[in-house]
């Protein structure tokens, strides 16, 4: 039986924040930090991108987001000024690899596969 290879990596590709044991991916990117909200437990990989300059984000307990998914508020309003109305994303939740979140809400206990678009 082959065995996948995984990915080990060092404490070095991450920064650790002890106060909500937040394991975050030196190498992603956030735009609009103070509307970002990470509860404890979570993982952010590499070459994901949070959209906070749109519209608040929500992220629950021990959710795992996996590298170069994209988290972008939905929009309210299709004319200017634009509105974004807030993501929120539940606990115990796995989003997949070059997945694209453009939707309201995602409940608790949700494995999203790879290269999956939940738009609203």
């Amino acid at each position: 039986m082959e065995q996948n290879p995984q990915r080990l990596m060092t404490t070095n590709d991450y920064k650790v924040i002890p106060q909500g044991n937040l394991k975050i991916s030196k190498k992603f990117f956030a735009r609009g930090a103070d509307k970002i909200l990470l509860h404890s437990m979570n993982v952010v990989e590499d070459d994901v991108i949070l959209r906070g300059d749109l519209g608040k984000i929500s992220i629950g307990n021990s959710t795992i987001i996996d590298t170069g998914t994209v988290l972008r508020p939905s929009i309210n309003s299709i004319t200017p000024p634009f509105e974004y109305k807030m993501l929120k994303i539940g606990s115990n939740c796995y989003i997949g690899k070059n997945s694209i979140i453009c939707c309201l809400s995602i409940g608790n206990n949700v494995h999203i596969g790879q290269d999956c678009i939940l738009v609203k």
